[in-house]
């Protein structure tokens, strides 16, 4: 009897560990945070924003609490208990961080910034010479910036802040096929099964007013060494974000049925989708944003723990 209970509290142990992502999205309709299980697909509750303003950024940091950042500056909460940890002037307009999640990069007109991410003080600043309207944060110096050139084409580069360096200009899209540069969505870093590297993904709007998803690969240079936009359907005319998950990314915004709705589609390491949600429960914002999506270990570790723990005690009892 005793050994059934160990393994169904193994059982348990693993069971309530199988939803390992938790994205912290921006409310439109309020200064909130939400907390969304995107594997269980399940609302956990709202986080209070303390500065009293929408959020336009939301990052996780090394020391595990989240930055909410606003017009007013960043806020930190501990993400599971919503516990307000502080709050700091800088940054306070769009901004990314690193996947080691250490360095914040704030994109501010025509200027990078680059932010110590626990105090927020500036380190350095680059120009880029374009007006920037999205910002990826690959390494702790190093981020991808994008936007509009002087003719109005969608363009990126590269910003490496530990050569004060700036990688070759990549026209992306033609003028004549971008709509409003306030619909660039904010974009996110992850892995791409192709390469075996990492590719940076953000979203657009053409100028027939459809969303389009584009995948940018590149090299230790931080030159893009290929590109490929690839249209997105379901979605609203708000502005989108692409979000990192475990295996793959996620792209969300408005629902093209309500833009009280929210939908969100997963995408593989292949750029595959892989299926895709809605929910009325949450309301992302419709002008742009950013999220963050917190990571906790996969659910095959905590069943190896469970069935270890339960060998443990099966063990020490034919023992006694």
């Amino acid at each position: 009897m005793r050994l059934c209970f160990v393994l169904a509290l193994a059982g348990a142990m693993s069971a309530a560990h199988a939803s390992f992502e938790l994205m912290i999205l921006p409310n439109a309709s309020s200064s909130v945070l939400t907390r969304w299980d995107p594997v269980s697909r399940v609302n956990l509750g709202t986080i209070g924003e303390q500065g009293g303003s929408s959020v336009m950024s939301v990052n996780q940091m090394a020391t595990g609490n989240i930055a909410a950042t606003s017009s007013v500056g960043t806020v930190l909460y501990e993400p599971y208990s919503g516990t307000y940890q502080g709050s700091q002037p800088l940054p306070s307009t769009l901004c990314s961080i690193d996947p080691n999640h250490a360095t914040l990069y704030e994109a501010f007109g025509q200027f990078v910034y680059r932010y110590n991410g626990t105090t927020g003080a500036s380190i350095s600043n680059l120009s880029t010479g374009l007006n920037i309207y999205g910002i990826i944060g690959v390494t702790s110096t190093r981020a991808f910036v994008y936007g509009t050139n002087a003719s109005g084409d969608l363009v990126a580069r590269g910003v490496d802040f530990s050569t004060s360096t700036l990688s070759a200009q990549t026209t992306i899209v033609a003028a004549a096929s971008v709509a409003s540069p306030n619909l660039i969505g904010m974009g996110a870093v992850s892995v791409n099964a192709t390469s075996g590297g990492f590719a940076v993904k953000f979203t657009y709007r053409n100028s027939l007013n459809l969303n389009y998803l584009n995948v940018m690969n590149y090299n230790s240079s931080m030159a893009l060494t290929s590109f490929s936009s690839t249209a997105i359907s379901g979605f609203g005319t708000g502005a989108l974000c692409v979000i990192s998950g475990h295996l793959g990314y996620y792209v969300v915004g408005d629902d093209a049925a309500s833009s009280t709705v929210t939908r969100l589609t997963r995408y593989g390491t292949d750029n595959v989708i892989l299926g895709s949600s809605t929910t009325s429960s949450v309301d992302v914002p419709s002008y742009r944003w950013s999220g963050a999506n917190i990571l906790a270990p996969e659910p095959g570790p905590f069943v190896a723990m469970g069935l270890g723990l339960a060998a443990l005690i099966v063990r020490r009892r034919r023992k006694d």
